[in-house]
C-alpha cells in the first residue's frame, strides 16, 4: 500500500463524512416525525414542504454516505 504524497488523510475525512451522513439521516428522521404530528387541516400545505426537506436531507445522507464508501475505496487502494 503506497501513501500519496499531498492526499489528506483519509480517517479524518471517512469520520467527517460519517458524521455528515448521521446528521443528514437524523434531520431526515426529524422531518418525518414532524411531518406525522401535524393536525389534518394544515397538513397539505405543510406536508408538501415537509416532504421536501426530508428529500433533501435524504440526499445529504446518501452524498455523504458515497463519499464514505469512496474514501473507504481509496484505502483499500
Amino acid at each position: 500500500m503506497s501513501k500519496k504524497s499531498g492526499a489528506p488523510p483519509a480517517c479524518p475525512l471517512l469520520s467527517a463524512a460519517a458524521v455528515a451522513a448521521a446528521a443528514a439521516a437524523a434531520d431526515a428522521h426529524a422531518e418525518m416525525l414532524l411531518l406525522q404530528q401535524e393536525p389534518q387541516q394544515q397538513q397539505t400545505q405543510q406536508q408538501e414542504k415537509r416532504l421536501e426537506a426530508a428529500g433533501a436531507a435524504a440526499a445529504k445522507t446518501a452524498a455523504a454516505t458515497q463519499a464514505m464508501a469512496l474514501l473507504q475505496q481509496q484505502q483499500l487502494l
